[in-house]
């Protein structure tokens, strides 16, 4: 926190982080490497301005035109989702990753809780990309970008962890979690007649499908980076063709907002 009350984050960074000084509010700014801009969080109003004077020649930034943004901004928030499903197998590795089983039925979990978080977290924002949104333009289209043979390969692969994620991770639907009600009776003239009393609860996890998500994401990842190149090149093309007049004359970026705890319910706008 500076003297003037402004909390400043450089972007250029993955994952940068900082928690407000008067409220458990944790911002994390996702940017492309070799952003060269400053957020600034005023303290007093909660609103979120660029600063360029990291820039190498002190400029005015401009918001791109909507027509030009609208989808600029939805793969960024996809790529965003991707970017953070790549952190978190990358930090499964960095936790030593996890064998394949010994065998079919083993005593307690192979996985530590931090792997299995990690993994089904991973899972949870790359599915996210490719699910209905009222707050984004598009999902990704699996079709488009892993083809449409979905027999072999890696659309396969996706139809799997997809299905994966909606018929048992998100909702139990499937045989990959099953409760096997039991009641032990003792043998005879033995007291209590009836003793324990349990649902045993069997959960599945094939350890193959986190190396297989890291296929899908990091191929999901090169086809929205890809998208992104070619807007961005659109886009410059698109205001390099107007007079330095009418390009400074366009409007700054629209100051952000911290989120909050009453926005939970509310759409994006």
């Amino acid at each position: 926190m500076s003297d003037d009350g402004l909390m400043r984050m450089t972007g250029g960074c993955v994952g940068h982080s900082q928690t407000m000084d008067d409220n458990t509010m944790s911002l994390t700014i996702y940017a492309a490497p070799g952003t060269r801009a400053e957020f600034i969080v005023d303290e007093a109003t909660k609103r979120i301005t660029l600063d360029l004077k990291h820039h190498p020649k002190p400029a005015q930034a401009i918001a791109i035109p909507e027509p030009l943004a609208a989808p600029l901004v939805n793969l960024a928030l996809h790529r965003t989702d991707l970017w953070r499903a790549r952190e978190f197998l990358d930090e499964f590795d960095r936790q030593g990753g996890v064998q394949p089983p010994e065998r079919i039925v083993q005593q307690g979990n192979r996985m530590s809780s931090v792997l299995r978080a990690l993994w089904l977290a991973a899972l949870g924002s790359t599915m996210k990309c490719f699910q209905h949104s009222q707050s984004r333009s598009a999902s990704l289209d699996p079709e488009t970008i892993f083809g449409s043979d979905t027999t072999q390969g890696i659309r396969a692969t996706f139809d799997l962890l997809k299905n994966l994620r909606n018929k048992h991770v998100l909702h139990d639907e499937n045989d990959w979690m099953q409760a096997i009600p039991v009641a032990i009776v003792g043998a005879p003239g033995y007291e209590p007649v009836v003793s324990d009393i349990d649902c045993l609860v069997m959960e599945g996890t094939d350890t193959a499908h986190i190396g297989q998500l890291g296929a899908v994401v990091d191929a999901a990842l090169a086809w929205v980076n890809q998208e992104i190149h070619a807007l961005i090149e659109m886009i410059r093309a698109d205001l390099l063709a107007r007079s330095y007049d009418d390009l400074i004359a366009l409007p700054g970026p629209a100051a952000g907002s911290t989120p909050y705890t009453g926005s939970i319910g509310q759409r994006r706008r």
